[in-house]
């Protein structure tokens, strides 16, 4: 009697313990232990990095400026991406059923310092930069294809994306979410991050009138797939004034790569 007893409340114990185990998810992680979820539609993530340039690597180049603040762009995008990536946000996404106007996704402003450094010959300059999801007044888009012939698309590769606005400007930068069912109906993962390096001729995604762009995923923590939700992003960068008689120390200093994007025709899987 004593023994059944026993074997009575280890039972009870180890139905209890399963009961309150949190819930797996496909790749065996419990959603709630590796996302957050959160009903706010509007987040911000700001940053400050400074960019290190040599002659050597500005040698060739036709616009001095231009190419630093490209740089500079890419690196504190590339930061700010990064950031909202580790949020591991779950939101509720509903796509847009109306063509939206034009959208301004990106503004930058502030005079570069033209002097190089005294010690070292190179240009170095510090940047601001914000960038901000808005799900509630943003047009959610869909991604429509991937330039490999796979299924799944990672970081430093394209994608299609439709989004339903009247017209585009560039840089725009947008953030993908995938569908989370562990979350409910409607609840969206942000899996990466990318930037439009193209935008295409107006089509019709379903009877809703849209932009195809192609997109380059800088940052990912989950592979993109056709279906996945895209909403832009809105992006400002400036120039953050120095004093040249102090230390660069404080900030950080980063040397980012010099590249190109590829300008490729979409393919669209069916």
């Amino acid at each position: 009697m004593r023994m059944g007893k026993i074997l009575g409340l280890c039972l009870a114990a180890l139905l209890a313990a399963c009961s309150s185990a949190p819930m797996q998810g496909a790749d065996g992680v419990s959603p709630a232990a590796s996302s957050w979820m959160t009903p706010d539609l509007r987040h911000e993530e700001s940053a400050q990095v400074t960019v290190r340039i040599s002659p050597q690597e500005l040698r060739g180049v036709v616009d001095r400026d231009a190419e630093i603040w490209r740089r500079g762009r890419q690196t504190v995008i590339a930061k700010l991406a990064t950031d909202f990536l580790m949020r591991r946000m779950v939101l509720p996404i509903t796509p847009s059923a109306n063509t939206l106007g034009e959208m301004e996704t990106y503004s930058q402003k502030g005079a570069l310092t033209v002097a190089p450094e005294e010690a070292t010959g190179d240009f170095v300059q510090s940047f601001q930069g914000r960038l901000v999801l808005d799900v509630g007044a943003a047009a959610a888009g869909r991604v429509v294809g991937l330039e490999t012939d796979g299924y799944m698309a990672g970081s430093q590769q394209r994608v299609y994306v439709a989004l339903p606005v009247q017209s585009l400007g560039l840089p725009t930068y947008v953030a993908l979410f995938k569908a989370q069912p562990e979350a409910g109906e409607g609840w969206y993962r942000l899996g990466a991050i990318g930037e439009v390096t193209q935008v295409n001729e107006a089509f019709m995604n379903g009877n809703i009138p849209a932009v195809l762009g192609n997109v380059e995923i800088l940052m990912a923590d989950r592979e993109t797939e056709v279906g996945d939700v895209a909403i832009p992003l809105f992006a400002s960068v400036e120039v953050v004034e120095q004093n040249r008689g102090a230390s660069a120390a404080s900030d950080e200093v980063v040397v980012t790569p010099h590249f190109m994007p590829t300008v490729t025709e979409p393919k669209i899987k069916k």
